[in-house]
């Protein structure tokens, strides 16, 4: 929570340094900044509460069929275009990152094996770390999903 809001806090401070630095420009002058003043814009307003927005109302949603696994972040107020990955044999790794709240917390690997030498490679990793015990309740609901297929792997530790 203090995260969240020194977070809140910094990006209001960057928010007061651009209005009053745009207000410090005379009126006569403003045709030579207005370029720096747009990447300034982007650098101390838009992507500070891009991020503020995706710590407070963040959430990546992703959906797994036969074929593809496709994705998208939601930030509360708009969304992310989707991407769809196409996978083969879909394997899927748990990655342990921490522990904390009495948890340990990951992230998932999705793992496609080439369809003609079948090798595998990971094509995508959840952006979000989640509770192990969350990802295994996703890992199962993608095996009900998928029909108990080989080449699904229950959660595995790849730091182990």
């Amino acid at each position: 929570m203090a995260g969240r809001i020194a977070l809140t806090v910094f990006n209001l401070l960057l928010l007061v340094f651009f209005v009053g630095l745009v207000l410090s420009i005379e009126q006569n002058e403003i045709g030579k900044f207005l370029i720096p003043m747009l990447i300034m814009f982007v650098l101390f307003v838009v992507l500070p509460w891009r991020f503020w927005f995706w710590n407070f109302y963040g959430r990546e949603i992703i959906v797994v069929n036969e074929k593809t696994l496709a994705r998208f972040y939601d930030y509360g107020i708009t969304r992310t275009k989707l991407r769809i990955f196409a996978h083969h044999r879909l394997k899927c790794q748990y990655e342990y990152l921490k522990t904390e709240d009495g948890g340990d917390w990951g992230k998932i690997h999705f793992i496609s094996h080439d369809p003609e030498t079948l090798l595998p490679a990971v094509f995508f990793e959840t952006a979000v770390i989640i509770r192990k015990e969350a990802i295994e309740e996703f890992i199962e609901k993608i095996d009900l999903t998928l029909g108990h297929r080989e080449g699904l792997t229950p959660t595995q530790n790849l730091n182990a």
